[in-house]
């Protein structure tokens, strides 16, 4: 397999530096470059196209959430890691929302990190356990400012129950961190289809948030 090709982000030189420094030795990463604010990230990405972005969230002249929408909406098909000393759960709903395809934090040993870059390369959602302990107490009680927690588990496996087939699949898929392209290409479908399917799930669990919907999958241990 190619090298994966990733774009460092962060505000700080010293970590910039130091991750291009300890992912440039190994033979599976390229990186491609490196950004100090989220301005840049945009600029770059587009410039050097790479598979995947190391994303800070917290940086000067625009934060890597903003950042995130931008690059997704040139280019869907990037895969972004928010890379950061925050767990927060807003920190956290905001980046799913946004599309980011995993969360993980500074303190992540470098062999764990060219893991998650090669899972996230590959279309597997990946975080840190912190963050998946957030993202449960998310699915149990609701986001902060958000609507209330979703329904009991056992009500909610129910509702799993209820689904074709076919629906069953892609809520399995979701949970897995695949986008609905990635959905529709592992199932043989149009993403058009995926799409109708999802708003009929979505039904189904009585939510209008596919973000809520996808943890509420990994929650179920439908995650990979």
């Amino acid at each position: 397999m190619a090298a994966i090709k990733v774009l460092i982000v962060d505000d700080q030189t010293l970590i910039r530096d130091g991750l291009s420094s300890l992912l440039s030795i190994r033979p599976e990463i390229d990186v491609v470059g490196t950004a100090g604010n989220g301005r840049d990230a945009v600029i770059e990405s587009a410039e050097l196209e790479p598979d995947v972005i190391l994303m800070d969230i917290r940086m000067p002249v625009m934060d890597g959430i903003t950042a995130l929408k931008k690059i997704k909406d040139r280019n869907p098909g990037v895969r972004v890691i928010m890379l950061t000393t925050f767990d927060d759960e807003e920190y956290v709903v905001k980046s799913l929302k946004a599309g980011a395809e995993g969360y993980l934090l500074k303190d992540i040993p470098t062999d764990d990190l060219v893991r998650a870059l090669q899972q996230v390369y590959r279309g597997t959602f990946q975080a840190a356990g912190a963050v998946i302990s957030r993202l449960a107490a998310i699915i149990n009680e609701g986001a902060p400012g958000g609507e209330a927690g979703v329904p009991e588990l056992e009500e909610l496996r129910g509702c799993y129950n209820e689904l074709s087939d076919r629906e069953k699949a892609i809520f399995q898929d979701l949970g897995s961190g695949m986008t609905n392209r990635e959905i529709a290409y592992h199932l043989n479908l149009t993403e058009g289809t995926v799409k109708n399917y999802m708003t009929n799930i979505l039904a189904g669990f009585d939510m209008r948030d596919r973000t809520q919907l996808a943890l509420l999958a990994y929650k179920l241990g439908y995650g990979s």
